[in-house]
């Protein structure tokens, strides 16, 4: 992978930190093969977690690390889930970010032999129920995004 995919380095370990979190049982209410990194079209199975990095700047003086944003986006079909279901996936998913600062750090890092996390800040998150997803008649959307100070190599 290039050096200066820090973008998809990052959905990739995020892709993999949550995946291992539902090998560890940290996440319960979604199969680890539904944790998907990038922007995802077309039809894929519901519910899903897609995690998505398209935005990502240098500091002051570029010294090989990156502010990166990160989604959390989380999808269900709203003809198999109630909203209450609905909360309790998302809240499943999104706590995996609110946990320990430091160990967030180190399980988003150690997901990937190239990239490194720093720190996480939590900035947005927001829900709707929209028409006409994954081709569904209505499916519930929510999105998490955070802030990640990363670089696109491990750091020792």
């Amino acid at each position: 992978m290039s050096a200066n995919s820090i973008c998809q380095k990052l959905q990739l370990a995020a892709r993999d930190y949550l995946r291992a979190e539902v090998t560890d049982g940290g996440i319960t209410l979604l199969g680890a093969s539904s944790i998907l990194a990038g922007i995802e079209t077309g039809s894929l199975p519901l519910p899903r977690v897609v995690c998505i990095s398209k935005r990502a700047t240098v500091e002051d003086f570029y010294d090989g690390n990156w502010t990166a944003d990160l989604t959390i986006r989380v999808v269900a079909d709203a003809a198999d889930t109630d909203e209450t279901a609905f909360h309790l996936l998302l809240g499943d998913v999104f706590s995996r970010f609110f946990i320990s600062p430091d160990a967030l750090t180190v399980s988003l890092s150690n997901s990937s032999l190239e990239f490194t996390a720093f720190a996480v800040y939590p900035r947005s998150q927001e829900w709707d129920l929209l028409a006409g997803v994954n081709g569904n008649d209505s499916g519930w959307v929510a999105e998490l995004v955070v802030t990640v100070k990363c670089c696109g190599s491990v750091v020792e």
